[in-house]
């Protein structure tokens, strides 16, 4: 009898730990390699938001750098120096009023130079405020506005132009800090590395993982995710603790684990059970908070609609497409006069005009339409299965909703171009055609001052 017993107590403990072998190679090694997984893109999507955060203020620094340097009259005040007609002194005496005027409607500016011939013409700076380089030595670009990250500030260097001919420039000094302190929640930490500075990382580090087209890097006890910053040679690099950003999908899975092994002793059935509901609750609410993500990162966050990177991946998948499903028309959309609004009234009179034209052409398109902000003051829309009459029949009817006042807001006049798509490979030459036909119409109000459409 004792050794009938032996061997039956032998053959449960064997059973069990089958059993327990057998749950955590179908079980735990699958949930934990899927949670693992889903951890790194919701690391990777919630990273791209907040690119995404950094690549708006810079692109709203470099319309306001740029709407400071092409006021024309403290513009034209250069030129009558270059001809002679007034001293340094009188240059500067005219352009310090008006130059400190236009520096104090830019958001997030800590301070404004003009240079001309290497001499300091106008300046406009918060109390305290200290350049991270001097204005003078900032390299900069005869084609294009400079960029450069320096420590806490985001300088730009902006050319002052007239005919083609470079009078001077300016050079405006942004603030960084409260935006990277804003960005560093959830255990994330965001910082920005010069060249050197990122060759060390590369250096130092090795990759931790791929997931899709990212390469993650790890460096330490820290996972980066190191991605260039758009118009400058510094990187911003993302990262958080590997301990910390596993620590759920870890103890989820050892807990799982050890009431796996606790409970196959009284009964494996339920037990299974139990662990499997529980992985499908987790996989579930993970899946859900990736969707959340995916959906910020294709939203923009000022007026709520489809993101530029949104109709880059809408025209990805179906440039894979033999043809189209439904004839597409594409609508390029300017807001008339947006850049004197920005100039006279500031970026934030421009951020409520974009909402309130965006609030206009949402509720104005048909379920399936897409509107998406392509860039600065211009809207795309994309209409599925709509002829020609039909949507000029639809900018009509959003033009003259625009261009009437209603409660709480000014008439807004727009111009816009309309091309439609039959072809996949057809929608960058249609894209390229609605939007030189939009710039004809902007053309043909300035010169017959009355809206107009092609």
């Amino acid at each position: 009898m004792e050794i009938f017993i032996r061997k039956v107590r032998g053959m449960i403990a064997l059973f069990i730990l089958l059993m327990s072998a057998l749950m955590f190679f179908t079980v735990y090694l699958p949930i934990h390699r899927e949670m693992t997984n889903t951890t790194l893109e919701n690391f990777i999507l919630l990273s791209r938001q907040k690119e995404g955060q950094v690549a708006a203020h810079i692109q709203r620094a470099k319309e306001g750098a740029a709407s400071i340097s092409s006021r024309t009259v403290i513009r034209r005040k250069i030129l009558e120096y270059k001809g002679g007609t007034v001293d340094m002194e009188e240059l500067r005496t005219y352009t310090a009023g008006p130059y400190a005027e236009g520096a104090k409607a830019l958001e997030h500016l800590q301070g404004a130079y003009r240079i001309v011939e290497a001499e300091l013409v106008a300046s406009h700076a918060r109390e305290g405020f200290t350049p991270n380089r001097d204005p003078n030595t900032l390299p900069f670009s005869l084609s294009s506005l400079t960029v450069v990250l320096e420590g806490d500030q985001l300088i730009v260097v902006s050319l002052i132009q007239e005919g083609g001919k470079v009078l001077g420039r300016d050079v405006l000094y942004f603030d960084m800090r409260d935006l990277l302190d804003g960005l560093n929640a959830g255990g994330i930490q965001v910082e920005v590395l010069e060249w050197n500075g990122f060759k060390q990382l590369v250096a130092s580090g090795r990759e931790y993982a791929t997931v899709g087209d990212v390469v993650l890097r790890e460096d330490g006890e820290r996972l980066l995710h190191v991605t260039p910053v758009p118009d400058t040679d510094e990187y911003l690099v993302l990262s958080i603790l590997k301990g910390e950003l596993f620590l759920r999908a870890n103890a989820i899975s050892f807990v799982n684990m050890a009431g796996v092994a606790l409970l196959l002793v009284a009964s494996f059935v339920f037990i299974n059970f139990v662990i499997l509901r529980q992985a499908v609750k987790i996989l579930l609410k993970s899946e859900k908070s990736k969707d959340l993500y995916k959906e910020r990162a294709h939203k923009d966050a000022l007026t709520g609609v489809h993101t530029r990177r949104f109709f880059e991946r809408w025209t990805e998948k179906q440039m894979r497409k033999e043809t189209l499903e439904e004839a597409v028309t594409l609508v390029m959309i300017d807001i008339d006069g947006f850049k004197v609004v920005n100039d006279t009234q500031g970026h934030l009179a421009g951020d409520r005009l974009l909402k309130e034209v965006a609030d206009v052409l949402v509720p104005s398109l048909r379920e399936g339409d897409l509107v998406i902000r392509y860039g600065g003051d211009e809207f795309l829309l994309i209409l599925h299965n709509c002829s020609g009459r039909n949507s000029h029949t639809i900018l009509e009817r959003i033009s003259n909703r625009l261009e009437g006042a209603e409660e709480g807001r000014a008439p807004v006049s727009i111009s816009y171009g309309i091309q439609e798509v039959r072809q996949p490979k057809d929608i960058h030459h249609a894209l390229r055609a609605a939007d030189e036909k939009m710039y004809a119409v902007k053309k043909s109000k300035k010169r017959k001052g009355r809206a107009s459409h092609v």
